[in-house]
């Protein structure tokens, strides 16, 4: 058991549903259970006014060389960028910007960015923005320094080859401007395949900011429902990741030679580091998420965003599953019929967008009762119990339903769209939208049960109106 094993007061802190955890019993043979969980972090600044000091870091990550900056147009004209460039100058730096990544980035957007990063004589990634922006900088980084004649080549297979990065990046500082998007502490990259129409990305640890600012005040003046939007992503990334299937049920190669590296996927899968972050994201969430949206103080925002990176910690190590599986096929398959979701200012990506956080909250109900009842066992009991008492600060019976009525009630509160038939998809197109999520390999084989097309179908049909 943990408690015998993690060192000092560690395993104090941990619930008591947490300790149930053991290490699995190898097998003869090369391939057995698991025994063992990585848990990778960057540098993380947290803190009101951590912007201003940006410059400063920078020039210590790049050694005094060109900075490339790489933000979008909206965000080019707030206030608090100008304390970033500010900063910038007086570190005496050189910054080349790039203002035109695009929200809810394609993979052809990415290829632009990494053209422009490329251009550069930049030491030092510097991006500001939500998650489009960076993720956007992680792939440029990527593309930039080691091109190929298609950036599918790197993309998560099926969609791509999931061919591994080849070697080390420029450091890369993300802050993130969003109270949601946990992409500054993930080794991640998701963008729409425009000619596949669908949603995919990069998965590969070497893409991690190597540090991430995250400074509240930039939140500040988000409109509502971005704060519900982007609110919810970190609500779904801390029960995907609390929920996801346990390290120990992964089949690991052991090889025989000792010189050769046992390379662990991103996804660990759930894990006693990953759920100590999860919880605190719930209790937070619990205390502020309706608070920010209604009112957007300070002090809400504030725990939105320290929910948002721990979550992000936690969903770069653990992983998500069916929530974001299944809402890449939603944000893809965008049509005439597509309703957008009301109050969020779509003015500002130029093109139909159906918010991330959004496209989550619509398959999140869903899973949480479909998981309850595919997983009759006393920890996953334990699991939706808790989440649903971080968030409503009660505790009620071990039920999935009771999760799931405390989402939709969340939804509901913040004017969020309840259910995918809202948005404009029918019953007609549940079976293309499976079809579409079957291949989100890295996310259905994170699920706490080994799903099956049928699964999806009941999830996508249980999604369409709450």
């Amino acid at each position: 058991m943990f408690r015998r094993t993690l060192p000092g007061n560690f395993a104090c802190c941990l619930h008591p549903s947490l300790l149930h955890y053991s290490p699995a019993t190898p097998t003869d043979g090369d391939t057995r259970s698991d025994t063992c969980f990585e848990i990778h972090n960057n540098t993380v600044k947290f803190g009101r006014y951590a912007l201003r000091e940006v410059g400063r870091d920078c020039h210590h990550l790049g050694h005094g060389g060109t900075v490339a900056l790489l933000t979008d147009s909206t965000i080019a004209r707030l206030p608090f960028f100008q304390d970033v460039l500010r900063s910038l100058k007086a570190a005496a730096l050189k910054v080349e910007v790039y203002d035109k990544t695009r929200v809810e980035p394609t993979d052809g957007s990415f290829v632009e960015a990494a053209a422009f990063l490329r251009g550069t004589d930049a030491k030092v990634v510097l991006s500001v923005g939500g998650g489009s922006v960076l993720d956007t900088a992680k792939a440029a980084n990527l593309f930039a320094k080691y091109p190929r004649d298609n950036i599918l080549d790197y993309v998560n297979a099926p969609v791509g080859k999931g061919m591994p990065c080849p070697g080390p990046l420029l450091p890369h500082i993300a802050c993130p401007t969003t109270c949601g998007t946990g992409s500054e502490c993930t080794p991640f990259a998701i963008c729409d395949i425009v000619s596949m129409n669908c949603k995919s990305g990069i998965s590969s640890r070497e893409i991690t900011p190597t540090m991430a600012i995250v400074d509240p005040q930039a939140c500040d003046s988000l409109p509502k429902a971005v704060i519900a939007a982007s609110g919810f992503d970190v609500l779904s990334h801390s029960i995907e990741s609390y929920t996801a299937r346990p390290y120990t049920s992964r089949l690991q190669l052991f090889p025989r030679d000792p010189s050769r590296r046992v390379a662990r996927p991103p996804f660990n899968g759930s894990n006693p580091y990953s759920d100590m972050a999860c919880e605190r994201a719930l209790q937070l969430l619990g205390r502020s998420y309706k608070k920010a949206v209604a009112t957007q103080s300070q002090e809400a925002i504030d725990d939105m965003t320290l929910a948002s990176m721990l979550a992000g910690t936690a969903m770069g190590n653990a992983g998500c599953h069916l929530p974001h599986a299944m809402s890449y096929p939603l944000s893809g398959l965008i049509t005439d019929a597509y309703r957008a979701p009301v109050g969020y200012p779509h003015h500002s990506t130029g093109h139909p967008t159906l918010p991330h956080g959004y496209s989550v909250a619509l398959g999140a109900p869903s899973t949480v009762r479909h998981m309850a009842k595919a997983i009759k066992t006393d920890e996953m009991r334990r699991r939706l119990s808790r989440c649903d008492e971080f968030l409503t600060g009660g505790q009620r019976q071990d039920s999935g339903e009771y999760l799931a009525d405390t989402l939709i009630d969340i939804m509901r509160h913040n004017g969020m769209p309840l259910g995918i038939e809202t948005v404009g998809f029918s019953v007609s197109q549940v079976s293309e939208l499976v079809k579409r999520c079957i291949p989100q390999k890295r996310l259905v084989d994170n699920a706490p049960w080994a799903v099956t097309e049928e699964d999806l179908t009941a999830l996508y049909m249980g999604a369409m109106r709450y």
